[in-house]
């Protein structure tokens, strides 16, 4: 039975998140005024715990992967890249 990258997916997106999200903070430095960074944190807690979720997952999707799935997962590794360069 042919395996999702369901979860493989949710958690790059996850990573690219929590990454953007780190890199807007620590930018200056990490001081007081990063106090204004808490909504955007708690805003991004659940698309997080959604990826983080199903981590014991994806051992069996990748060994599952065909070369229309490497693409999708190279895809959504290009976007999340982008989203992090741009924070």
């Amino acid at each position: 039975m042919k395996v999702s990258i369901k979860e493989s997916t949710e958690l790059l997106v996850a990573m690219g998140t929590a990454s953007a999200l780190v890199k807007k903070i620590a930018k200056d430095g990490i001081n007081a005024a990063d106090l204004v960074h808490l909504k955007s944190i708690a805003d991004a807690l659940p698309e997080l715990s959604e990826g983080f979720k199903g981590v014991s997952e994806i051992p069996k999707e990748l060994k599952d992967l065909d070369e229309a799935e490497v693409f999708e997962l190279l895809g959504t590794l290009y976007a999340q890249a982008e989203k992090i360069n741009e924070a």
